[in-house]
């Protein structure tokens, strides 16, 4: 099954199949808030782990984590559909220059690299998004939007 048609499930009120590669368009993502979907939501904020977000537009990607007892996964993805960027920098730089939040609609996909549970330790977290980033070499600016 496709990730559209689970995604389209999703809407109807469907439970998405969740697994440790689950990938979504931020466009769909920002419906799937707007709607208010809870099922998404209730798996994704009780996850801590890493998740990158990829440009469609060139393959470069941002790695982040949700590190926070607090709101998970959700919460750090519910930062970057409010404003497109979240609190990164080169995020932020690349949206004023382009189309602002459309362009994020456009371009950006979520991808949770690494699900935790709560239980996990925020070192643990913080050395695993280190790791993808030294492997995406996303902090090379031809590959990637990290600036740390």
């Amino acid at each position: 099954m496709s990730m559209a048609s689970d995604i389209l499930k999703l809407y109807e009120g469907v439970i998405v199949p969740f697994s440790p590669e689950f990938e979504i368009d931020f466009a769909d993502f920002c419906i799937i808030i707007q709607n208010q979907q809870n099922d998404l939501k209730e798996t994704l904020e009780n996850l801590k782990g890493i998740y990158a977000i990829v440009d469609k537009s060139n393959h470069k990607k941002y790695i982040g984590s949700a590190s926070s007892n607090k709101g998970g996964i959700w919460l750090r993805w519910l930062d970057y559909a409010n404003n497109g960027y979240g609190d990164s920098i080169e995020l932020e730089k690349l949206l004023k220059k382009n189309d602002g939040i459309e362009y994020a609609k456009q371009h950006f996909r979520f991808w949770l690299l690494e699900p935790h549970s709560m239980e996990v330790d925020d070192t643990v977290i913080r050395d695993r998004e280190s790791y993808w980033k030294d492997y995406w070499l996303t902090r090379n600016t031809l590959f990637g939007y990290n600036s740390n």
